[in-house]
């Protein structure tokens, strides 16, 4: 399986410039939630409760950016690019540098300092094997990788100006739309928001209309959720380190999306995240759950406990 196993997007890109890693295809795992687990997560007096969980981390660089990242860069390197540039708080350059080593192309990565270890430790396997792979480190990734940008023949793969950033994120939605047509919820980690227009687009387009949108952020940032979620305390740090976008360009289009499926934006602590880690793990025995990769799940369970009640909701599990 892979992003191009869609005709709408193959035919995008020529097949011989078609990058693969056997990238989407991902599980949907379905789940009951007793009133017990329920009362365990803070939800009073819930009733069993139905969820889907779509497994992104089963993508093979653990995270949904590499749909993203699989089309963007293979339809940039059809159009003769040679250079890429990516700021990333660790998952898109991850899936970045893994799509580029498989080609000639040039990709500089830019990071925080504070970067995750373990992400670091894997992009640093990816420049160690690929020479055409360089790290920068900076206390200001986007800003810095927007100058460098403008003093080279770099293509941005920033997601919030590209618009190839969005249809690999559509597959999703083909596959949820396939895979659950009665689907009327849909809770995403959101961002920038590029894997929310993408989803609800892919969505739309297979069965003609859209579930409630739902966006998960954290404490810390939160441009978009901040338009509906009040019930927060704003903080310095979030263990949802993935969310990084405070600029929000894509604010509006997120916002009418929410608006038009009548869903919400949520804003997640680090002990929200942390519960539910926790009992996910236990409860699933799942691998690769992170904080990132739960807040969708998060969010699900503070719409529980407002009393917004979904059928089928699905919740993405974006990645490490």
């Amino acid at each position: 399986m892979s992003v191009w196993e869609y005709e709408k997007i193959s035919e995008l890109v020529p097949e011989k410039f078609q990058l693969n890693l056997n990238e989407g295809g991902t599980n949907l795992v379905k789940i009951f939630l007793d009133k017990y687990e329920q009362k365990r997560l803070g939800v009073k007096d819930g009733k069993t409760q139905k969820v889907h969980l779509k497994l992104e981390t089963m993508n093979p660089n653990r995270s949904f950016k590499d749909r993203s990242l699989a089309f963007q860069i293979s339809h940039h390197h059809s159009k003769g690019v040679g250079k890429m540039i990516i700021s990333s708080s660790g998952n898109a350059g991850i899936s970045a540098a893994a799509y580029c080593s498989l080609t000639e192309i040039h990709l500089a990565v830019f990071v925080s300092s504070k970067v995750n270890p373990a992400k670091l430790e894997k992009l640093n396997k990816f420049a160690t094997k690929s020479p055409n792979i360089t790290i920068n480190f900076s206390k200001r990734p986007k800003s810095d990788a927007i100058k460098y940008t403008k003093s080279g023949d770099y293509v941005n793969l920033r997601g919030s100006t590209d618009e190839m950033a969005i249809p690999g994120f559509k597959t999703i939605g083909y596959e949820l739309a396939e895979e659950l047509r009665e689907i009327d919820a849909v809770f995403v980690p959101c961002s920038s928001g590029t894997s929310t227009i993408g989803i609800a687009k892919g969505i739309k387009e297979k069965i003609d209309r859209l579930p409630a949108i739902n966006i998960c952020q954290s404490t810390k940032i939160h441009p978009i959720a901040k338009n509906f979620d009040v019930l927060y305390t704003p903080t310095e740090t979030s263990i949802a380190d993935a969310i990084s976008d405070r600029v929000a360009k894509r604010e509006d289009e997120v916002v009418s999306l929410i608006e038009q499926s009548d869903g919400f934006g949520w804003i997640l602590s680090d002990q929200d995240l942390q519960n539910c880690v926790e009992f996910l793990k236990e409860k699933t025995k799942l691998p690769n759950l992170t904080p990132n990769g739960v807040l969708s799940f998060a969010g699900f369970i503070k719409a529980l406990k407002r009393k917004k009640i979904y059928k089928n909701p699905v919740c993405i599990i974006s990645g490490i």
